[in-house]
C-alpha cells in the first residue's frame, strides 16, 4: 500500500528520526541541556515572537546537526510530555525532505495527528 503523497514527508521525517536515534551512542549529547543558548531558548516567554523563540543549528555537512536535533526532539518530548514538538530533517536529494512545502506539510501533520489537538 502506497503512502499518500500529502503525508509521505511526515513518514520520511519519522524514518530519519529513527535512524538518527539508532546512530547516537548512549549517554551522548547530555551536555546540550546545560548550554547557555539552549537555556535561554527553553526559558523564554512562549508568547515572545522572533529570534529568541528560534534555536538554529548551523554547521558544515556531516558535523552532527541532525543528530543533535534528534536528541533535542527526544529531550523536549521527555521534558514536556504534554506539549507537541514539531521537527523536520532536511536531506538533500531525497524527494519529500527538501522543499518548504514538505516542511510546512510535515509540521501541520505533526500538530494535527492527535484528535484532541485538531479540535483545539
Amino acid at each position: 500500500m502506497a503512502v499518500p503523497s500529502n503525508v509521505r514527508p511526515y513518514w520520511l521525517v519519522e524514518g530519519q528520526l529513527h535512524v538518527l536515534r539508532k546512530q547516537r551512542a548512549p549517554h551522548t549529547l547530555q551536555w546540550l541541556s546545560s548550554m547557555e543558548e539552549f537555556g535561554a531558548w527553553s526559558s523564554c516567554d512562549p508568547g515572545l515572537v522572533g529570534q529568541k523563540r528560534m534555536l538554529w543549528l548551523r554547521g558544515c555537512p556531516g558535523i552532527g546537526k541532525s543528530t543533535i536535533a534528534a536528541y533535542m526532539v527526544d529531550f523536549l518530548k521527555h521534558l514536556y510530555p504534554q506539549m507537541r514538538v514539531g521537527y523536520f530533517f532536511c536531506e538533500g536529494g531525497i524527494d519529500g525532505l527538501t522543499s518548504p512545502q514538505d516542511i510546512v506539510r510535515t509540521l501541520a501533520y505533526q500538530f494535527t495527528e492527535d484528535a484532541q489537538v485538531r479540535s483545539s
